[in-house]
């Protein structure tokens, strides 16, 4: 279930959607929620930064198909 979409003012929200019709990142996720097959970082400890020698990213991929899936993945 998606919960919600775009705000009605301008506040700190779970909305996707800011104010004036911007995506806020959150909503770049959910155009792909619903996908069979879709990729997923996650990224340890949660609030890791880029210089954090202890971060650890994991990637994860989502499979929902009855059958196996093949592919590549490129990262760049």
């Amino acid at each position: 279930m998606y919960w919600q979409i775009d705000d009605i003012c301008q506040a700190p929200t779970p909305s996707t959607i800011e104010y004036r019709l911007k995506w806020k990142m959150s909503h770049y996720y959910v155009q792909y929620m619903y996908e069979s097959i879709y990729p997923v970082d996650m990224i340890t400890p949660y609030i890791a930064n880029v210089t954090d020698d202890n971060a650890r990213s994991s990637l994860y991929v989502i499979n929902e198909l009855f059958n196996g899936a093949t592919g590549h993945l490129i990262c760049t």
